[in-house]
């Protein structure tokens, strides 16, 4: 029977995920980092995440599918650094951990903006030895694109989610990212944008 388990990492033993070791008879050197697709936790779209981490161990390659700052299970950083410098460093942070417990190898996995946030980890981090990038955008639209998706998250699942409102008054929320993705929303609204309506510009992310 496969043995998950959770763990606490970052300086902080703020960011939660859960590892996912290989079937046994596997050395446990090379990991799949899976990192969050947008605003969705760490199950992924359509429990995407549980399905790949749970299909990777059955082939022998462990994975840690994990929530960034503020998103799911891992609540919001002490330390306040911008987003774009995060970008960068929790999946570094997340990789340092796994050092410790064995693992000199890793392949980042995301999508969306998971996807673009995977390849930036990477580059000049020779411990990273591949990345899949599912439909990473790279346009002056994905903004709006990415701050669509979040918009649709939060007025389809969080505001009727009793978990999301236990996180949101216990701090662990990342009340920036919620603050542009709402006045985002606001602006939208402000100016009459139909564009939310129109079904070829559905952003990536589904909920």
């Amino acid at each position: 029977m496969m043995k998950e388990e959770a763990l606490q990492l970052g300086p902080y033993k703020s960011l939660v995920g859960v590892y996912t070791p290989p079937s046994p008879g596997h050395a446990i050197e090379v990991v799949a980092v899976i990192l969050n697709a947008g605003l969705i936790h760490h199950v992924g779209p359509h429990r995407l995440h549980v399905t790949l981490a749970r299909a990777l161990a059955a082939r022998g390659i462990g994975s840690l599918r994990v929530d960034l700052s503020g998103i799911g299970d891992s609540s919001a950083r002490p330390d306040n650094l911008p987003a774009q410098e995060l970008t960068v460093l929790e999946p570094r942070e997340i990789m340092d951990d796994l050092v410790r417990r064995g693992h000199r190898q890793f392949i980042l996995f995301g999508i969306c903006s998971g996807a673009r946030q995977a390849l930036q980890a990477a580059l000049g981090d020779p411990r990273v030895k591949g990345v899949v990038m599912v439909n990473p955008g790279s346009t002056a639209g994905d903004a709006e694109s990415t701050s669509r998706a979040a918009t649709q998250f939060y007025l389809r699942r969080s505001l009727w989610n009793l978990r999301a409102w236990v996180n949101f008054f216990s701090g662990r929320v990342d009340y920036r990212r919620l603050y542009r993705s709402l006045t985002a929303i606001l602006r939208r609204l402000g100016r009459g944008d139909q564009r939310d309506h129109d079904q070829n510009k559905t952003p990536a992310i589904e909920t």
